[in-house]
């Protein structure tokens, strides 16, 4: 609910990853339902709270934090005109919960948290025990909160001493009809790596190689790493709109793998690109990381590769094992194809939107 941006569009050049089923729920109850979107990174015309807005970013880059009040409170009309709210994003969720005392008292406050464990471990220790607070009290405002990996959701319940049954997962699926294999691209000899999350462990992935090209997609200042001449940093960034989906899609479809390199955190990073890659019938390596979203569907060299985490020597090794067994890594692949189609769709996404939608106002 809020401000409506940009209407759900059907349209086969874009997948519906991130409508979060949202596209199903209006399409199940015949248009009644009113959905509309608020966008986290709107900005004002009035210059006061664009100061606002800049001075809260300025602080969140130098210190780590993740609230962002200025721009939940432009929206505040078209919240309290709602019945749900749902936040997607960790600092639309934590300032929804810090600012509930502005919002109407019948709307439902719902976030969801894409890594909300290691938040405190981002800040300066001296920081640490104020953050903790500050993110508990607003945790407490929410009505419900929902997590993208289930050890991630098992710690924040132990960190912040929530109440495991105001807290559920939320599992992520994606658009196995638009992320598909394609004959018509033709495969090259590199290994290749998206993703701007603070997680990615480019530094791993960098080291372990000095043997397989690699070309890496991302937003994170990698110049430290400049005199390794076997990587090169792709131009544009998807966030930045330098490249679109169809040719996301063709990246992975022309790369010999997909490297997801992260580093040994709860956070379940790398999902959304992980799904993506494994849709597309790739050999995907990742690491067997505490957060790692799906322990139970992912087998090492049946469906993936997985290695130790923060380890270059192990993720070379399994680079190398895999790129000179071609058989091997076309058989993983058909099994990453077949498991996205099984496991990952978009129906998964819509039952827990699904689930959401029947929460109820709590007592905090």
């Amino acid at each position: 609910a809020g401000r409506l941006v940009k209407p759900l569009q059907n349209n086969d050049n874009e997948p519906k990853d991130f409508y979060y089923g949202i596209d199903k729920l209006i399409e199940r109850d015949n248009h009644q339902i009113k959905v509309s979107f608020i966008e986290s990174r709107m900005s004002s015309k009035i210059l006061s709270k664009k100061i606002d807005i800049f001075l809260k970013r300025v602080i969140n880059r130098i210190f780590r934090f993740k609230f962002s009040e200025p721009r939940i409170k432009l929206v505040k009309n078209e919240i309290n005109a709602s019945d749900l709210v749902i936040s997607f994003t960790d600092s639309g969720s934590l300032s929804l919960g810090k600012l509930k005392n502005i919002f109407s008292p019948k709307t439902i406050l719902i976030g969801g948290f894409h890594g909300l464990s290691d938040a405190i471990l981002d800040v300066h220790p001296v920081f640490r025990k104020w953050y903790k607070l500050k993110i508990h009290k607003s945790l407490l405002n929410l009505d419900h909160i929902f997590f993208f990996g289930e050890k991630d959701r098992q710690n924040c319940i132990k960190l912040f001493g929530l109440n495991e049954n105001k807290t559920s997962l939320f599992r992520h699926g994606v658009d196995t009809s638009f992320w598909c294999p394609n004959k018509n691209i033709k495969q090259e000899n590199h290994i290749l790596s998206i993703g701007s999350d603070p997680r990615r462990d480019y530094k791993t992935l960098i080291l372990s190689q000095n043997q397989y090209k690699v070309k890496i997609l991302t937003k994170i200042n990698l110049k430290s790493f400049s005199h390794f001449k076997h990587f090169s940093i792709m131009k544009g960034s998807f966030h930045n709109k330098g490249i679109t989906n169809l040719e996301l899609n063709n990246m992975y479809n022309s790369a010999s793998l997909i490297v997801v390199p992260i580093k040994d955190v709860f956070q379940p990073s790398g999902y959304s690109v992980t799904l993506q890659a494994l849709a597309c019938g790739k050999t995907v390596i990742l690491p067997d990381f505490k957060g790692l979203w799906d322990r139970d569907s992912f087998k090492h060299l049946k469906n993936c590769v997985l290695y130790k985490p923060e380890d270059p020597q192990n993720l070379g090794e399994m680079i190398t094992y895999v790129m000179e067994n071609n058989e091997l890594k076309k058989q993983i692949g058909e099994n990453a194809r077949a498991l996205a189609v099984e496991k990952f769709g978009l129906e998964r996404t819509y039952i827990d939107l699904i689930k959401l939608t029947k929460i109820n106002k709590t007592d905090n």
